[in-house]
């Protein structure tokens, strides 16, 4: 068998290639009155409306932009840390208060995030490339002044006002065009399945993988129970785990809520 994998907040799924009929970008959605919180918008595909039910939403996680929203709040704050970390460094020099926050660029809290995060692709992955060098040099502002000042705190302050200039200038710009690209760069992509296509359903997922013969890998499958009935195993190995969806309790589930007054509608080949 021959599984589709796709990706979702960093976690990968797979689904039988058989039953997908196609996988198209995602586009803007039409609104859509609908109780269920799966259902994202609507959208055509091939001059048929489908709805679109959000994968991340099926999980009980935040959506992609949700996602991307709250990450933007956070860049919000680590922006000012490092205004921050320049005024304590001020105020170090001239009024000889101990410097207590952190030296090391991989220590302070957007380091942490940075060298951590995953780019969920090659655009985002570039700009944020361009962030170590300014990032690495404010940091190493502090050894360096500190020990400056102790016999020169004028020029301390004269090269902590260029830095302000131009290195803290340049990483903010930089966080300003980051926050921006991931809000209006959200690439998802739909994955429609069914038996057909005129009665088929359509899922929104973070990215796609490849293609891939999962049983034929070195991977270790295992029949799984989660609270989740469209997830019912995985495959492992010391670097990899992928979660196998069960087409029919997904297929079922999605369909009763985009065709409710439909009872029958499985191929008895499923």
């Amino acid at each position: 068998m021959t599984e589709l994998v796709f990706i979702c907040r960093d976690t990968e799924y797979a689904l039988d290639i058989s039953k997908i009929q196609e996988i198209v970008p995602s586009r803007a959605l039409e609104p859509v009155q609908s109780s269920c919180p799966w259902v994202k918008g609507a959208t055509k595909i091939r001059n048929k409306f489908f709805y679109v039910f959000d994968f991340r939403k099926i999980l009980g996680l935040p959506s992609l932009l949700e996602e991307r929203q709250t990450l933007v709040e956070t860049l919000n704050q680590r922006e000012k840390d490092h205004i921050d970390w320049l005024e304590a460094l001020y105020k170090s020099i001239t009024e000889k208060v101990e410097f207590t926050k952190a030296k090391d660029p991989t220590k302070c809290a957007f380091g942490k995030w940075y060298y951590s995060y995953k780019a969920p692709d090659s655009t985002i992955r570039r700009l944020l490339d361009q962030f170590e060098d300014p990032h690495n040099r404010i940091h190493s502002l502090a050894e360096k002044l500190l020990n400056l000042a102790e016999h020169d705190q004028k020029k301390a302050v004269e090269i902590l006002e260029d830095e302000k200039r131009f290195t803290l200038a340049k990483m903010l710009k930089l966080f300003a065009e980051l926050k921006q690209i991931l809000i209006t760069n959200i690439r998802s992509l739909l994955i429609v399945f069914g038996p057909v296509f005129e009665s088929s359903v359509v899922l929104e997922v973070d990215a796609v993988d490849n293609l891939r013969h999962l049983e034929k890998e070195n991977l270790e499958m295992r029949p799984i129970k989660t609270d989740k009935e469209i997830i019912d195993k995985v495959w492992v190995n010391e670097k990899t785990t992928i979660y196998g969806i069960n087409f029919k309790n997904l297929f079922e589930m999605l369909y009763k809520v985009q065709y409710p007054a439909t009872e029958s509608f499985l191929n008895p080949g499923f």
